[in-house]
């Protein structure tokens, strides 16, 4: 295998960075005109491949995240409750908290802040991601609507009797239940 040319070595450096070919073949001093054809040569030639592959695996298991980590950042962002994240101060007026006075795990939740406070990052979107990772909807999306409310019910003085999977009685027929 042939050894790395400067220029090949910053390309791959570069791609180390942005993880763009192209992007990385022009940044390592090639022509942008063909970049998008050459960068995928360079790329692929041996030498690039074995410099590039072990220090993407080396960078992927230095940031890998579990499932555990994500529900638990997602549980976070959905149980956060704004009344955490302000305080009533001496005159009595509602101000935010300082960063300070936070915990990390509130801390997590905080999109921005700003001089008329903090705004937390979408309650309903983690809520929801939450929800279907729990498959809390799979019944819903299926198509499925089998909720039994109340079985019996009295209407106009008659007894009207539900039965899960058959259809709702007319309460205004004259058969009784």
């Amino acid at each position: 295998m042939n050894p790395l040319s400067p220029k090949q070595r910053l390309f791959c450096d570069e791609y180390l960075k942005c993880h763009v070919q192209q992007t990385a073949y022009v940044k390592a001093g090639y022509s942008a005109r063909s970049a998008k054809w050459h960068a995928t040569r360079v790329f692929n030639l041996p030498q690039v491949q074995a410099y590039i592959l072990p220090k993407l695996e080396k960078a992927s298991e230095k940031a890998q995240l579990t499932a555990e980590m994500v529900l638990e950042e997602l549980r976070r962002l959905a149980m956060a409750n704004v009344t955490d994240y302000y305080k009533v101060n001496a005159n009595g007026k509602i101000v935010p908290k300082t960063l300070h006075e936070l915990t990390r795990e509130q801390t997590a939740a905080i999109a921005e802040v700003g001089e008329k406070g903090m705004k937390l990052h979408d309650k309903i979107s983690a809520l929801d991601k939450l929800a279907k990772h729990f498959k809390l909807y799979t019944d819903l999306e299926a198509g499925v609507s089998n909720f039994v409310i109340m079985p019996t019910l009295k209407i106009r003085g008659k007894e009207v009797v539900f039965e899960v999977g058959k259809p709702a009685p007319d309460p205004m027929s004259s058969k009784t239940v």
